[in-house]
């Protein structure tokens, strides 16, 4: 610093403060220009303040814990301000509202921005334009004092777009836009990913112009720029009662604007929001408002080459329609409207033959058309009856429903079923070839077994076979319990029943005799564990959040529990039972025996074993208590025998 400073003075100049008094007017002596008077502070010439030797030389040092000291000059810059390139008058202008251009220095601000990133800040006052403003670096943030207290207006009589938005990741907030004609356009958007929030538009003339445009194409060279998606434009207000749009937001692109939202606006608009091309898009929570004192317009519009729309959430107020779209494709789903609010609007839909959508609503305020859905909880997708009623859905585990939306397996139902009524019907040439009709009595064995079936609660039965039924087993049997004294038994074992009518291997205990069956073709009295199987949780669909899928994981791990327990008690169910032959073809475990031969029943120490006798030498005790009669050696060298009815 030149020249002397009063000492007096010295000790009280601290920080930016002080510096501000310290340098008055500059002396006007030439001979000794570093020496003021006592008691009067040196100035810094103007050469010197246009070079930031000022704010150099004054420290800064943030407030909380191990922070670093910087120069103020180093601080001031962390964030630009369009001020730092306008001139006094040009300021003054701006804060009082004087209709001064200024584009050149904003433009100016904007190209200040040489490296990825960086922030602007529009303070309060009016920013007047005369030609568009365009952003030079990806990451801008153009950041207005509030939507009520930063404007860029525009002269009358001039065609140009006020902002446009040419690189990605571009953030536009808290300003007011008020152009002076309708060929102003206030936001023109090619490029990806910007975020648009916390602004106000207002149309030069009600009911025209457009207030944000997103597209892919270049205005300028009119070239294709790829990668022009992904907005987040939300919580703007876009027109209000005299001053709304023709179209508030407004997409034309060639490839669409996929997974772009809109959220939480207030748009008043005939037409708020078009959508040509779309692709994925979500528009929630917006509020949306006809401009016109009858209804008119449609609310959200779909051009013929939109798909896979998600419209939930919003209100819609006083539109012929509020959502209308033009495609007529019946190959994909053209959208799925959920959870919007329809308030004096004439239809829900306006379409120009498309099928292919859903409109959803609790309280019945929306119509419900046929269609496909990507977004039903549990299910990838599904297809709805015009009454509501789910006809077909499949789940993200590959799982396909008739008349169901959801299920751990492959699901048939019929609604609304009666008893006796028929679920399914196969057909060929229009008629009936088999039905499996509604049966509600149970009772059936829930071991593992191919195919579990009812029984009709009326007639007891299961099956109805107009031919034979056909099967490979060669013997019929019957389960039944065996005593407790009774071991393991094997197929073909001669065993006794006792008085109980329980099997028993030992010879005292029997009273009559039978042979374990080999190869049953029917088994009877198979109801000694009916208890029902415990059923896998329901699989979430792919989008659930982490608190549903901590949970199924918990169920699973509950359902292993119960299901180790449930095969526990099976288990220990069937080492209790045996399956009796009772008739038909069984071997038993008796070698040497010749066809025609009967096998009877003999004690072996206190078990019991067989003897194969020819008929002349049998006596009528031995005959009444013979189990068979051989018909053939098995390969094993085993007697085949048929069955005796005890």
């Amino acid at each position: 610093m030149a020249g002397i400073l009063n000492k007096t003075r010295r000790a009280t100049l601290v920080g930016a403060t002080a510096l501000a008094g310290l340098f008055a007017k500059a002396s006007t002596k030439a001979a000794t220009p570093n020496v003021v008077p006592a008691g009067k502070p040196q100035s810094i010439d103007p050469v010197s303040l246009a070079s930031s030797v000022g704010a150099s030389m004054v420290g800064y040092l943030a407030s909380g814990a191990n922070a670093v000291k910087r120069s103020l000059l180093d601080r001031g810059r962390d964030t630009i301000s369009a001020f730092d390139y306008m001139t006094p008058e040009q300021i003054a202008s701006v804060r009082n509202g004087t209709p001064t251009d200024v584009t050149a220095a904003l433009q100016n601000a904007i190209n200040s921005i040489t490296t990825y990133a960086g922030t602007i800040e529009l303070p309060p006052g009016n920013f007047r334009l005369s030609a568009p403003l365009v952003t030079s670096k990806p990451g801008l943030v153009l950041r207005g004092a509030s939507r009520y207290g930063t404007y860029l207006t525009a002269p009358g009589g001039a065609t140009f777009d006020m902002l446009r938005i040419a690189h990605q990741q571009v953030e536009v907030t808290g300003i007011i836009f008020r152009p002076a004609t309708t060929e102003q356009l206030p936001i023109r958007i090619y490029a990806g990913r910007a975020h648009i929030h916390d602004n106000y538009l207002l149309a030069a003339a009600n009911n025209a112009g457009i207030g944000i445009l997103l597209t892919d194409r270049n205005p300028t060279t009119g070239a294709t720029v790829p990668g022009a998606y992904a907005h987040t434009i939300d919580n703007n207000m876009i027109g209000d009662s005299g001053h709304a749009f023709a179209y508030g937001i407004a997409e034309n692109s060639t490839i669409g604007i996929t997974a772009t939202r809109f959220r939480e606006n207030n748009i008043i608009s005939n037409h708020p929001i078009q959508i040509k091309k779309g692709g994925g898009n979500v528009y929630r929570d917006n509020l949306l408002q006809c401009a016109g004192s009858a209804p008119v317009g449609v609310g959200i519009m779909l051009g013929a080459g939109t798909t896979g729309e998600k419209i939930s959430g919003n209100y819609f107020e006083g539109f012929k329609a509020m959502i209308e779209t033009l495609n007529t494709s019946n190959n994909h789903q053209i959208f799925h409207a959920v959870g919007n609010h329809n308030d004096n609007c004439t239809v829900a839909v306006a379409d120009a033959g498309a099928k292919n959508y859903v409109i959803e609503d609790a309280v019945q305020k929306c119509e419900t058309r046929n269609g496909w859905s990507t977004a039903y909880p549990g299910a990838s997708w599904r297809l709805q009856t015009a009454a509501g009623k789910i006809a077909f859905a499949a789940d993200n585990a590959g799982n396909c429903f008739l008349g169901a939306s959801s299920g751990t397996s492959h699901v048939i139902n019929r609604a609304e079923s009666t008893e006796g009524a028929v679920i399914l019907s196969f057909q060929a040439s229009g008629g009936p070839v088999c039905t499996i009709q509604d049966a509600r009595g149970r009772g059936a064995n829930n071991a593992n077994a191919m195919l579990w079936m009812n029984k009709s609660s009326t007639t007891g039965r299961s099956i109805n076979a107009a031919g034979t039924v056909n099967t490979s087993g060669a013997d019929y049997a019957e389960y039944m319990r065996k005593a407790d004294t009774c071991g393991p038994v094997a197929k073909g074992q001669i065993v006794g029943i006792d008085e109980n009518g329980n099997i028993t291997d030992r010879w005292a205990l029997a009273l009559t005799f039978v042979a374990k069956s080999t190869n049953p073709s029917y088994v009877g009295g198979d109801v000694w564990h009916t208890d029902p199987r415990p059923t896998p949780p329901a699989i979430p669909p792919a989008n659930a959040e982490q608190a549903m899928l901590s949970y199924y994981a918990d169920e699973c791990a509950r359902h292993e529990q119960e299901l180790a327990a449930w095969d526990t008690a099976h288990e220990a169910a069937r080492l209790r039972m045996d399956r009796i032959a009772f008739a038909g073809q069984t071997p038993v475990n008796l070698w040497g025996a010749q066809p025609g031969q009967y096998v009877v029943p003999v004690q072996d120490g206190d078990g019991i074993s067989g003897i194969a006798k020819n008929e002349v030498d049998m006596t009528l005790y031995e005959y009444m208590r013979a189990v068979g009669k051989v018909v053939a050696i098995e390969t094993d060298g085993r007697a085949r025998i048929v069955v005796k009815v005890v």
